[in-house]
């Protein structure tokens, strides 16, 4: 069996350091690390808060997106770059690093641009890009104003350029098949792993184990609708308590 080697974006984990926690997309791209790299774990070590940050560049100062953070975090990469160049010659800067057969990997939804993908391709990398859900097309009163036409630009450029889709679950999928009617680009499941246990120390000491409880998994949003659960969850345990559960069965509180 053979293998190609797989380039892995990490635009979207760079411009997460040091702003608090990862967010369920920063998490994902975050397990793909590869650790067989020095890059992959000196960010990894950025990431986890492990290792500080160093200090900005003249490159990232110049040229760099967003905030300090980010540029500190460009600036103690960049001693690890096998190579630099201007957007205007990344295609030939691609062609002289990557292997023959390399995949571009992206599992961020970040830096889906219409020049990046164009870049891989001229080099001659396959694209495969993951979506994880179609929520600014499909709610777009629940994302910052902007989102949507972002993103809707980013699956025109896939459409365009990418050899594969991943799809985080087969509902994803679906509405990927369904927003393209006619989409020829293959699109595949790819789920997510499973959770770890919480280390010791992760779970709050004063959590009530021996007890019935529940875990919603997400980032505290509005649109994660945890007042909802948090209703269920109360009316549950009154009928479970009064109207279902036989007396001499424990109840939940």
């Amino acid at each position: 069996m053979t293998y190609s080697p797989i380039c892995l974006d990490i635009t979207r984990l760079v411009s997460r350091v040091g702003l608090g926690a990862l967010s369920g997309v920063d998490r994902v791209e975050r397990a793909y690390l590869l650790f067989d790299r020095k890059g992959g774990e000196k960010l990894a070590r950025l990431i986890d808060g492990v290792e500080p940050l160093g200090q900005a560049d003249l490159a990232s100062r110049l040229f760099g997106k967003a905030g300090n953070e980010r540029h500190r975090t460009e600036g103690s990469l960049r001693p690890l770059k096998i190579g630099s160049a201007l957007p205007q010659f990344l295609p030939r800067l691609l062609r002289k690093c990557l292997p023959p057969k390399t995949i571009y990997l992206n599992v961020g939804q970040s830096n889906l641009s219409q020049n990046s993908l164009a870049a891989m391709a001229q080099a001659g990398a396959g694209i495969a890009a993951m979506i994880h859900d179609l929520i600014p097309i499909q709610h777009p009163s629940l994302v910052a104003g902007g989102s949507a036409a972002r993103f809707e630009r980013m699956l025109t450029n896939l459409r365009s350029h990418a050899d594969l889709i991943i799809a985080n679950s087969n509902d994803t999928k679906q509405h990927i098949r369904d927003y393209f009617v006619d989409l020829d680009i293959p699109v595949s499941v790819a789920h997510l792993g499973m959770v770890d246990r919480p280390a010791k120390g992760e779970v709050p000491p004063n959590a009530p184990m021996d007890r019935p409880y529940f875990v919603a998994l997400g980032t505290l949003e509005p649109r994660k609708n945890h007042a909802l659960l948090l209703d269920v969850w109360d009316q549950y345990r009154r009928i479970a308590r009064f109207e279902v559960l036989p007396r001499s069965r424990p109840t939940c509180s």
